[in-house]
């Protein structure tokens, strides 16, 4: 394989399968705090979340990270030319989301992996950007979350009102017409948009 660690008895279970999967051993190893920092805030009330900023990953580069557990080189081949950004009143997202990919603020824990969420809520806490979600039309009037429901449901709980979207070029003309897009300038939202 190529791998030149040398000392894995020193490595957890999951450790050992991130560098097998290509991640550099210092990334693996700090992945492993990550998640144990992470566990102690699963099941948390969400008035007892200590304080944060939401903030999203707009870069191209952040798009890999769109669809939970899967790895660039078939994120590139699913999306060749990457996807779009774009901004929606979580309210009009909520109505036309489908029941699997809808929650409530409540509902942040216990349904789902919990622990995903917790990753969530810890990657902000310590100040880190995270991909938006990927959006995917399922008819002319209702759509689904193709990848990070324990992002937005994360960002629900936190009282966002406006979320970014990634979505398909090739899907923008259907999800134009089930969830209205806030015009932009750059990559953020203009005016007042609660």
């Amino acid at each position: 394989m190529g791998n030149e660690y040398k000392d894995w008895s020193t490595l957890t279970f999951e450790q050992q399968l991130d560098i097998l999967n290509g991640e550099p051993p210092h990334d693996a190893v700090e992945r492993a705090r990550q998640r144990s920092a992470a566990k102690i805030l699963e099941g948390l009330p969400i008035d007892q979340w200590p304080p944060f900023e939401v903030i999203w990953d707009l870069s191209p580069e952040g798009q890999k990270w769109a669809l939970d557990g899967v790895r660039k080189p078939e994120f590139e081949k699913a999306y060749p030319d990457g996807l779009e950004v774009e901004w929606v009143r979580l309210s009009d997202l909520d109505r036309k989301l489908t029941p699997f990919s809808h929650r409530t603020p409540e509902e942040v824990w216990g349904i789902g992996d919990d622990s995903k969420a917790a990753r969530v809520l810890f990657e902000w806490i310590e100040g880190r950007p995270i991909t938006p979600p990927l959006l995917h039309p399922v008819s002319t009037n209702q759509c689904c979350l193709g990848g990070g429901n324990h992002r937005l449901a994360v960002a629900r709980a936190k009282g966002e009102a406006v979320v970014p979207m990634l979505i398909a070029p090739s899907e923008k003309a259907v999800l134009v017409h089930i969830v209205p897009f806030l015009p932009t300038i750059g990559t953020s939202p203009i005016g007042n948009q609660s």
